[in-house]
């Protein structure tokens, strides 16, 4: 572990950010908080700049760093969201022996059920959505109903216990991640993008958002993916499922490989590896990989469990499976996501969370890129919002293009088209809060592209809505940030297509800072 006087004061420095971030200020307050946040992208973009091209073992230096800033943040009030009231409020129902997807918080406040389940007007004045039900899956409930047992009537005590599964689940990716990547022949330190940003520090760990969770169980689900082996044919060697390009090694800290079909015949003609095993390392039994396949649902499971955003990287991985495997997988997944679900069951829950899934689509509106754009050309030509109208159809082009991307676009690693595919899903999403940025930033170390940092960089522009009371949008400073995304975004892709692929790891890393 290297310890200089230039990484210390980068540490107490990026701390005191951290902390007074987290402890002082409110959201309404943007000055502040655009000032001290982006010294902490400043201090950030440095520290990542400066890690080495190549690796055999992760800073331990830097992955205490990370665990520091968010042990510092345990205590802290979530001053930049208050979903935390929802959370809360689903637990007290829950606690108390009613389903929380059964009623709406407005038609509860004045009754009885009320009173008995401690859903005080205190809280209920918290709440962002109370004319909607509840959309957060069964895992998340659970996770709910632990903080309001254990924090009792102190909103405060149940803040800090919904804060502890968040906190345990960056703590075991910021020790699984470097070494997930570090099977997949890449640098190790690279997982510095996503355990040192201050976009995900803040809103993961800070204020309270469970985005932290559902990562930390799909990098679990991919580590599992990495034991499966998939026999290939014509005495071709043993590969995984998601093969890499073993000649890349240690000196392809930015790419993993870019394969097509070769028409070799192997079961799995497009791969990308999780880990080539050594040469004196026995492939795994028929036994060994089933257990690996299933234990992957199981943690991908939990992920759709805590949040339904991981269903979209289904379409990907039967690509790469294999339409038996893939579908087993996924029929896996959604077994486990089924018992989670099942003491919840009714055709209420149905009904309530669909429909609070459709206004989702039809009526929420904040920092969207491609939706602001439609609307204005709505505006123009109807003389109306077109949300109503639009918002059916902006998610249906999402699948349609991840179907593309899954099972059309042969010449990109998983990695890619995982990350394009999350970015298609937020360009038309007509709600982009700044923590949904958390999942991109995730993937970027997979793949040579580092837009997504940019993104977790201004997409903090987006609280300059909360300086007013009726949540005005500054569309100019919306449209800046989409514009600089939409620009490295671009650089990097041409960058990207132009490099032969023995060079594509020199791609993308330096666009911060």
């Amino acid at each position: 572990m290297t310890v200089t006087p230039i990484r210390v004061g980068w540490l107490i420095l990026s701390s005191a950010l951290f902390v007074l971030l987290a402890y002082t200020l409110q959201r309404t307050q943007f000055a502040g908080l655009l000032g001290l946040y982006f010294l902490a992208v400043w201090g950030y973009s440095l520290r990542v700049n400066s890690l080495p091209d190549t690796s055999t073992h992760p800073d331990r230096f830097l992955m205490a760093a990370a665990v520091l800033f968010r042990v510092l943040l345990l205590l802290a009030p979530p001053n930049l969201s208050d979903d935390y009231a929802r959370f809360i409020w689903d637990g007290r129902l829950l606690i108390h022996g009613f389903n929380p997807y059964l009623y709406l918080p407005r038609s509860l406040v004045s009754s009885n059920l009320a009173e008995a389940a401690n859903l005080t007007p205190d809280l209920f004045a918290r709440l962002n959505s109370p004319d909607y039900f509840t959309v957060y899956p069964p895992l998340n409930q659970a996770f709910f109903g632990l903080a309001a047992w254990l924090g009792g009537d102190n909103l405060t005590a149940s803040v800090i216990w919904l804060r502890v599964p968040i906190l345990l689940a960056e703590l075991g990716t910021i020790f699984l991640l470097p070494k997930l990547l570090q099977r997949l022949g890449r640098n190790p330190d690279l997982a510095c993008l996503y355990t040192l940003n201050p976009l995900v520090i803040l809103e993961l760990t800070g204020n309270v958002h469970f985005e932290g969770v559902v990562i930390f169980f799909c990098i679990g689900a991919v580590w599992m993916l990495k034991e499966i082996k998939a026999n290939s044919v014509n005495g071709a060697p043993e590969m995984s499922s998601l093969d890499v390009d073993s000649n890349l090694g240690n000196q392809a800290p930015e790419m993993t490989s870019l394969q097509t079909d070769s028409g070799t015949g192997a079961r799995f003609p497009e791969m990308l590896s999780l880990d080539a095993p050594p040469a004196n390392q026995r492939p795994k039994s028929p036994g060994g990989r089933i257990r690996a396949l299933i234990s992957s649902a199981i943690l991908l499971g939990l992920a759709v469990s805590t949040k339904l955003l991981p269903l979209l990287g289904l379409p990907l991985l039967i690509r790469y499976l294999g339409w038996k495997r893939g579908l087993l997988y996924s029929t896996l997944v959604g077994i486990i996501t089924g018992l989670l679900f099942l003491p919840f069951t009714s055709v209420e829950l149905v009904q309530n969370v669909a429909s609070s899934i459709n206004l989702y689509f039809q009526k929420f509106e904040f920092n969207a890129s491609v939706y602001y754009l439609i609307r204005e050309v709505g505006y123009w030509l109807m003389g109306y919002n077109v949300i109503q109208t639009v918002g059916h159809w902006l998610p249906v082009v999402t699948l349609g293009g991840i179907g593309w991307l899954a099972f059309r676009a042969r010449t990109l690693t998983y990695g890619i088209r995982l990350l394009l595919s999350l970015t298609l899903y937020f360009a038309l999403a007509t709600t982009v809060h700044p923590w949904y940025c958390t999942l991109l930033v995730a993937v970027s170390p997979f793949t040579p592209f580092r837009y997504p940092l940019v993104w977790s960089a201004l997409i903090w522009i987006s609280y300059a809505t909360y300086q007013t009371e009726d949540y005005r949008e500054n569309l100019w400073l919306t449209a800046a940030e989409y514009i600089a995304v939409l620009a490295v975004g671009l650089a990097e892709w041409w960058r990207y297509r132009q490099s032969k692929p023995s060079a594509m790891n020199q791609i993308g890393k330096k666009y911060i800072g």
